[in-house]
C-alpha cells in the first residue's frame, strides 16, 4: 500500500472550498473518478458527497493513488466500490473502525446515513468543524452536532511523520529480582 496522510487530505479538501457544481449535479470529482473506473459504475449527475470524499483520498495518495485511497478508506478494490453514504458507512464497520466520538481527520456519517464529509476539527460542546462536499451544492465548511450523527468511520491514515512517537505500555509480571529487558527497534 501507498501513503496517504491526513494532512495531505485535508490540505487537499480545504483547497476545494467554494468549488460549486455544475448542472444535474455535474462535478469534476466524479469526472476524474470515473475516468479510471473507481467505482462501481459512472458517478456522475448523482449526489456527491461520497465521491467528493473518495477524491479528496485519491488526490492525496501515492504511489498507487486508487489502490491507497480505497485501502484507506476500506474499501472494495475489485469493481465493487460503492459511492453511496451507507456503502461507505458498512466499508468502516465491517473493519472495526465506525465509532460514536470523533477525531480529526474522521469521515462523519449523518443521521440517517444522508450525507458525509470530513471531520476537521473537535469542540468540546458536542459540535465539530467540517469539510464538506455537496453541502448547498458546493464545497463548503460547517459546523455539526456530535448528536446528529450516526457515526465516525476512521480511515486508515500514514503517519504523518517517520520519526512520529508512539506511545505503548506493556505490562510485565516477572518473579521479584528478574531482570526483564525489553528491545523496540
Amino acid at each position: 500500500m501507498g501513503d496517504v496522510k491526513w494532512s495531505d487530505v485535508k490540505k487537499t479538501a480545504q483547497a476545494e472550498i467554494g468549488y460549486t457544481e455544475g448542472p444535474d449535479n455535474w462535478t469534476k470529482y466524479a469526472k476524474d473518478l470515473d475516468a479510471i473506473n473507481y467505482f462501481n459504475g459512472p458517478k456522475q449527475n448523482i449526489p456527491w458527497c461520497g465521491t467528493y470524499v473518495a477524491w479528496c483520498f485519491y488526490k492525496s495518495s501515492s504511489p498507487d493513488p486508487k489502490g491507497t485511497a480505497l485501502a484507506a478508506q476500506y474499501q472494495p478494490t475489485k469493481d465493487n466500490c460503492g459511492a453511496g453514504v451507507k456503502f461507505n458507512a458498512q466499508y468502516y464497520k465491517n473493519k472495526g473502525r465506525f465509532y460514536n466520538t470523533p477525531k480529526e481527520g474522521d469521515v462523519f456519517f449523518t443521521k440517517n446515513y444522508t450525507h458525509m464529509g470530513f471531520v476537521l476539527e473537535v469542540y468540546s460542546n458536542g459540535t465539530f468543524k467540517t469539510n464538506e462536499g455537496n453541502h448547498n451544492d458546493k464545497v463548503d465548511n460547517d459546523v455539526r452536532k456530535i448528536s446528529d450523527m450516526e457515526g465516525f468511520g476512521r480511515p486508515w491514515y500514514t503517519a504523518e511523520s517517520s520519526d512520529q512517537e508512539v506511545n505503548i505500555t506493556i505490562k510485565v509480571n516477572a518473579p521479584e529480582g528478574v531482570k526483564v529487558n525489553i528491545k523496540v527497534e
